[in-house]
């Protein structure tokens, strides 16, 4: 333990948590560490690292995380978010009442009660859920996420994401999705849908009368009667 010291250094408005040493002549020391950090409610939190999870409960400054490895935890959360991952296995976040962005590559993603706009992009092969969200969702997913792409304006309701499947229900629109290969059910939206598949079969039940103005197009599935 002697061989990792952690320093506590203030430099103007700010205070610097990191480790000072874990090197030794011939090559690297591998140490790992626990840190439970109590800061005032109002302060602003930048995190960085290489491996290890992230939890960050009851504060109203703006959160920033950056690591290559990562969960991430977030609850009761005041100010935005910007989530930036090489990799991890969850990013959970409930309860924030900021903007909500999310980047990098990944497993699972939920975010729920979320007061700001929430935006999604890179790659992930885990579930993906959205719920109770009153501004604009955002997910754009990278090449190994086969090209998915879509856009509510708000989502009361709930989108669940799978590598084969997309579901949304109680959206408002308009809805865009796009899409290389899913297939996509669409519940109870309003405000129009514009819905494009390369490969895949489309489910689509608007559930309101009038009936809003709808595009579907799939070039290899089934599409709705």
């Amino acid at each position: 333990a002697s061989a990792l010291n952690w320093e506590v250094i203030r430099q103007g408005d700010a205070v610097y948590i990191r480790p000072n040493g874990a090197q030794r002549d011939g090559g690297d020391v591998v140490l790992v560490s626990d840190l439970d950090i109590t800061v005032p409610q109002e302060a602003r939190i930048e995190a960085h690292g290489r491996r290890g999870d992230f939890d960050v409960t009851d504060v109203n400054g703006d959160v920033s995380i950056n690591s290559d490895n990562a969960g991430v935890r977030l609850q009761n959360l005041g100010g935005n978010v910007r989530v930036d991952l090489r990799a991890s296995d969850v990013v959970r976040a409930i309860q924030v009442k900021g903007d909500v962005e999310v980047r990098g590559t990944g497993n699972d993603v939920e975010l729920e009660s979320i007061g700001g706009q929430v935006t999604v992009g890179g790659n992930y092969y885990g579930d993906l859920q959205f719920r109770s969200i009153a501004k604009p969702v955002k997910f754009e997913g990278g090449l190994k996420s086969r090209g998915t792409e879509w856009r509510v304006e708000a989502c009361p309701g709930q989108v669940r994401m799978s590598r084969g499947n997309l579901s949304m229900e109680d959206v408002a629109g308009p809805v865009t999705v796009r899409s290389k290969t899913k297939d996509v059910q669409v519940t109870r939206f309003t405000g129009g849908l514009d819905l494009q598949v390369d490969r895949g079969d489309l489910e689509i039940r608007p559930g309101l009368l009038p009936v809003p103005r709808v595009t579907a197009l799939t070039k290899a599935g089934r599409l709705p009667a």
